[in-house]
């Protein structure tokens, strides 16, 4: 069975493209950082190692892999199947914090 992540930030390229936008997805999981590139997301999704959801409106969405008419494969968020906004709109990757006493 698939570990269920949920995404909480999206580090995005400058790309014009937005389907080629994303470069890496992360978040929390049980108080560990996680931050995968999108390559490896789409593999994980394939061979069903993780599902990636996002929460948006106050209720889970699941990420799914959609292909492009030119051959390359991308994340989007199900409801979403047509646009990647709503990935897009997610907060970048957190700074760590450093504490100093």
């Amino acid at each position: 069975m698939a570990i269920m992540l949920r995404i909480d930030w999206v580090e995005q390229s400058s790309d014009p493209d937005l389907s080629h936008r994303v470069k890496r997805v992360g978040g929390n999981w049980d108080g560990f950082r996680w931050s995968h590139t999108v390559e490896n997301a789409i593999r994980y999704i394939e061979e069903k190692e993780f599902c990636y959801f996002v929460r948006t409106t106050g209720r889970p969405r699941d990420l799914i892999v959609l292909g492009a008419a030119e051959g390359f494969k991308y994340l989007a968020i199900r409801e979403d199947a047509v646009s990647v906004h709503t990935l897009l709109d997610l907060p970048p990757q957190p700074q760590a914090v450093v504490k100093v006493a």
